[in-house]
C-alpha cells in the first residue's frame, strides 16, 4: 500500500507540472506577425517574444512595461524540479524527488543587456550601476542596437565582436585585424554566433 500511494504521490504532481508547458491561451485566432499574437505568446511564457515585445514597448518610452517584460524573457528557469513526498506509513521523515524541468530554459541574454541599458541610464528605474553591471556579466557579450527609420525601428542583437579575442586561421596562425573583421560578420551573417534581426513599425494614435 505504502509504495502505491508514493507513486500516485509524485505520479500526480508530475502531471501537474507538466501540464503548464500548455499554453495557457490559444494564440491561433490571431494573426501571425501581429501585436495581439507576440502578446499572446509573451503571456504564455515565450522568452523570444517577450523580449520582443520589451522592445516595442522600449522605443515608445514605455520603460515600466518594457523593463517587466524583459526581466520574464531573462529569468532563467532551472533544468530540475523539486517535489517533496511527506512520510508515509511508518517512516519519520519525508523524501525530496528531482526531476528534469521540461521548461528549462536559461533565459534570454539580449533580454539582460536591455536590463543593463536601463539601470545605467535610468530608464523607467533609479540609476544602479552594480545591478547593471551584473547584468551586462549574464549577458555574455551580447549587445541589442537599436536604428531610428522613418516609419519603423531596426532591432538587432548579437555577441560583440570585441569580446572575440582570439580567431586562428586553418593553418593555426592568428588572423590580421581586417580578416578576422570579415569572419566575424561572416559569423554573425550564417547566424553562428547568437544574433537576430527584426522591425517594429511606428504606431500612431491608440494602437497599442
Amino acid at each position: 500500500m505504502g509504495a502505491l500511494i508514493r507513486k500516485l504521490f509524485l505520479t500526480i504532481p508530475l502531471l501537474l507540472l507538466t501540464s503548464c508547458a500548455i499554453p495557457m491561451e490559444d494564440c491561433t485566432p490571431y494573426e501571425f506577425g501581429t501585436f495581439e499574437y507576440r502578446e499572446c505568446q509573451a503571456g504564455n511564457g515565450s522568452k523570444a517574444f517577450q523580449f520582443q515585445l520589451g522592445m516595442e514597448m522600449y522605443v515608445i518610452g514605455e520603460f515600466d512595461t518594457a523593463r517587466k517584460l524583459f526581466e520574464q524573457s531573462a529569468e532563467r528557469i532551472s533544468p530540475t524540479m523539486s517535489i517533496y513526498q511527506p512520510p508515509i506509513g511508518n517512516e519519520s521523515y519525508g523524501t525530496i524527488h528531482r526531476f528534469d524541468n521540461p521548461n528549462a530554459h536559461p533565459g534570454n541574454n539580449a533580454a539582460r543587456y536591455m536590463l543593463s541599458r536601463m539601470y545605467t541610464l535610468g530608464q523607467g528605474v533609479t540609476v544602479n550601476e552594480r545591478r547593471a553591471e551584473r547584468y551586462r556579466e549574464d549577458a555574455g557579450g551580447v549587445l541589442v542596437r537599436v536604428m531610428e527609420k522613418e516609419d519603423h525601428f531596426e532591432i538587432t542583437y548579437g555577441q560583440d565582436p570585441n569580446n572575440i579575442t582570439s580567431i586562428r586561421g586553418l593553418d593555426g596562425k592568428e588572423l590580421e585585424d581586417e580578416q578576422r573583421r570579415r569572419v566575424l560578420e561572416q559569423m554573425l551573417a550564417l547566424g553562428i554566433m547568437e544574433t537576430g534581426r527584426f522591425l517594429i513599425q511606428k504606431r500612431t494614435g491608440d494602437e497599442i
